[in-house]
């Protein structure tokens, strides 16, 4: 189940702006719901919701229709592609205050961080607030909300924008309150290397000495290179060139038994004298490196590093990965040790786990 799949979810509303959702669903959404047979003898309540219900569907049917062309709004500020009147999709923790207090503005924020730390707030309407318990969900630090909203204000620190939807998401079919997100969405399509079949050796290796860093980073990438075409049974070592948008491609990786093509992006040391943290000036003018590895007709993207790596590209790792509805992996310097070690390359040895059997334990 892949980050993004809207064919997967539902979602619980908690937060509707039916004005601007049905501006969007369009004419034959609104006609539909006007034929509609009125709920009878139901409380008003009950009758709101059911509405409320009948628009989610229709932005759900809207999502999995044009979700190549709405984005999350994380691949939007690493593109510096926000503008005023475009819509987004955010899925992360926000803060909501202001809800409950006549004074204020109500809204609900988050500070994205990639080169630079952007904050999102969205602006409130209390009309548009779910009746019942959802109006607990836009106040204080709330986990893993949904929102689809349009851009109104922006600046270089602070993107303001007007929510259409703010919801709860569940595995489609299930209760929200047993089911949850799906996997997929909670780690942002993310998997550890410890996940990848091909390379399950090394959940038996121990964590990389001082001494085992150092060979590393002395290490150059081509060795590196050619270890992981050994590891994954690839026959032919690309050669490095100008345009290339991965360093490596192969359909021999296995994730959960099956094969998953994959394409590798790997940043060696390059000459560096400093063990110095990957940011984005190691991947190339803007971090456009990223950009060009997930336009690879992979499912499964890797990047490795000798040392490790900022928190910022993993950020942006994760936004390609919303936009992309793909996978990716972080080899670190950590990782990337360990790998080596497991398999017996580059002048590494394994150190395996020591077994407990039953009987000392």
């Amino acid at each position: 189940m892949e980050l993004g799949g809207f064919d997967a979810v539902d979602f619980y509303p908690n937060y509707v702006n039916r004005r601007r959702l049905g501006a969007l669903l369009g004419d034959d959404f609104l006609i539909k719901l006007a034929d509609t047979p009125n709920l009878s003898g139901q409380s008003s309540d009950v009758w709101f919701v059911e509405m409320l219900n009948r628009y989610k569907n229709g932005l759900l049917r809207w999502l999995r229709t044009n979700r190549a062309v709405v984005s999350p709004i994380d691949k939007l500020l690493v593109a510096s592609e926000p503008r005023v009147g475009l819509h987004f999709w955010a899925f992360r923790d926000f803060y909501g205050r202001g809800l409950h207090d006549e004074r204020q503005q109500p809204e609900i924020h988050a500070t994205y961080e990639f080169e630079q730390k952007v904050k999102l707030r969205l602006l409130l309407d209390r009309m548009h607030v779910a009746p019942g318990s959802p109006s607990a969900r836009l106040s204080g630090h709330q986990s893993n909300l949904f929102v689809f909203g349009s851009i109104q204000d922006v600046t270089k620190a602070e993107i303001v924008a007007r929510p259409v939807f703010i919801g709860d998401v569940h595995v489609r079919g299930e209760s929200i309150v047993f089911s949850g997100p799906p996997e997929s969405w909670m780690n942002h399509g993310e998997i550890s290397p410890n996940a990848i079949d091909t390379f399950g050796r090394m959940r038996n290796e121990r964590m990389p000495r001082a001494q085992d860093l150092d060979r590393l980073w002395a290490t150059p990438e081509v060795r590196v290179k050619e270890a992981i075409c050994e590891i994954i049974g690839e026959p032919d070592i690309p050669k490095d060139w100008g345009g290339e948008r991965s360093d490596l491609f192969s359909s021999n990786v296995r994730v959960c038994g099956s094969e998953v093509s994959t394409a590798f992006l790997l940043k060696g040391p390059g000459g560096a004298k400093t063990r110095e943290r990957m940011t984005f000036k190691h991947l190339g003018k803007n971090g456009d490196q990223i950009d060009r590895l997930f336009t690879e007709p992979a499912d499964l993207l890797v990047l490795q590093y000798c040392g490790s790596v900022h928190t910022s590209i993993r950020n942006t790792l994760r936004a390609y990965a919303k936009s992309h509805t793909k996978r990716f992996a972080v080899l670190d310097g950590t990782s990337t040790a360990r790998l080596l070690a497991a398999y017996g390359k580059c002048g590494f040895e394994s150190r395996p786990v020591e077994q407990t059997s039953p009987q000392s334990a």
